[in-house]
């Protein structure tokens, strides 16, 4: 969930981090559906009663639609006969886990009660998945998940591109769909795998290489309950490289930086969670040292060019040149790593006006803009 900057004097320099229109969600009529269904059925088990008959356990609104779904039928068939095998106690853990999994977005916030697919009785397990993974198949069937996506596309102003990482480009929906992850995995919380609101499209690499099965809500590494961001209302962050060491002990200049990547924005603890889950650190940190020089080489022309108007005399200079830059040549928004590319340049400038450093860094672009002098004039 990324931006670019441009000017700071103008707007916000690095916010990075969007989240999606919460209006995606809005018709989320199959999950509330199912789950009225599975209530009423749980119902009648629990008061002795027959379970009601295909198609007449689907509400009035939904009958039609719903009823020449065979699956949904026999899974449905399926997992009220696990449920009625249970004693009362794992058929209330049951009840309990169908509400607690779709408690979103408090259970993002590490310290509402939750329950995982493991802590129910093992009979019912596979029962359920199997249920929902039909169910989340269905919302291709009956156009929810089209709509869902077209809609978050519509409303993606600033950039077409995976929150998660900012680095991915989403597909027009008239192409093929991008990847729908299961924001809580659907092996785990199975209850929630048809409820839009857990699910977000995602770029394939942060969906397959990085997030994965990854639980967002506990830390398998530590063992404890954790926070993360809510894809539908942030929160939102930003990318500092402020802290960025250029130069070696003995004050000569890097051949790549020391990168100091800060998050920031809320609460450390949802950007902590984003870090470990999609890698982002390590993924900025590897494009940064890619492009960096290619980044440098290009300022270093571009004030080179006598018809930018530039002239490098003094660290006054350096950041002037620096802001119209910024302003004149960088994109704005957050396509094809910009956010990255105008944190450093915003790096460079903040490094100048207040390290101590910043003689050195105003005399090394000094005379970068004069080594490209002459073969910018030839």
């Amino acid at each position: 969930m990324l931006t670019g900057f441009v000017n700071s004097r103008r707007r916000r320099a690095d916010a990075v981090l969007f989240h999606y229109a919460l209006e995606a969600t809005n018709d989320n009529w199959l999950h509330d559906t199912l789950l009225q269904m599975l209530v009423a059925g749980m119902d009648q088990i629990d008061a002795g009663h027959a379970l009601s008959a295909w198609p007449a356990c689907i509400p009035a609104a939904r009958r039609l639609v719903l009823s020449p779904k065979t699956g949904l039928r026999d899974r449905r068939r399926t997992f009220f006969q696990a449920f009625e095998a249970l004693d009362q106690p794992s058929r209330d853990s049951v009840r309990n886990a169908l509400p607690t999994q779709n408690a979103i977005p408090a259970v993002f916030d590490g310290v509402s009660p939750w329950v995982r697919l493991e802590e129910l009785p093992a009979s019912i397990r596979e029962p359920t998945k199997e249920l929902f993974k039909f169910a989340f198949g269905l919302l291709t069937t009956v156009g929810l998940r089209d709509e869902h996506y077209r809609v978050i596309w519509q409303n993606l102003t600033r950039a077409k591109i995976c929150p998660f990482c900012g680095l991915e480009r989403l597909k027009h929906p008239n192409q093929p769909r991008p990847d729908l992850d299961h924001y809580l995995p659907i092996s785990r919380y199975p209850f929630a795998g048809a409820n839009l609101r857990n699910l977000v499209p995602m770029g394939g690499d942060c969906n397959t290489a990085f997030k994965g099965q990854i639980d967002v809500v506990f830390d398998a590494v530590t063992n404890v309950r954790r926070r993360c961001c809510d894809p539908y209302t942030g929160p939102i962050f930003s990318v500092s490289l402020d802290g960025t060491n250029l130069f070696e002990a003995d004050g000569t200049l890097r051949l790549l930086p020391a990168w100091d990547i800060i998050l920031h924005g809320g609460v450390h603890e949802f950007a902590a969670t984003w870090d470990a889950v999609f890698k982002i650190r390590r993924r900025y940190s590897d494009i940064l040292n890619e492009e960096y020089h290619g980044w440098i080489d290009h300022f270093g022309r571009w004030c080179a060019d006598a018809r930018s108007g530039i002239e490098l005399t003094d660290i006054t200079s350096v950041i002037a040149a620096i802001i119209q830059y910024s302003e004149t040549i960088l994109q704005e928004g957050m396509a094809d790593t910009n956010f990255l590319r105008s944190a450093t340049f915003t790096m460079l400038r903040r490094q100048i006006e207040a390290d101590p450093d910043s003689d050195r860094v105003a005399d090394w672009l000094k005379f970068l803009v004069a080594g490209f002098a002459p073969a910018v004039a030839a």
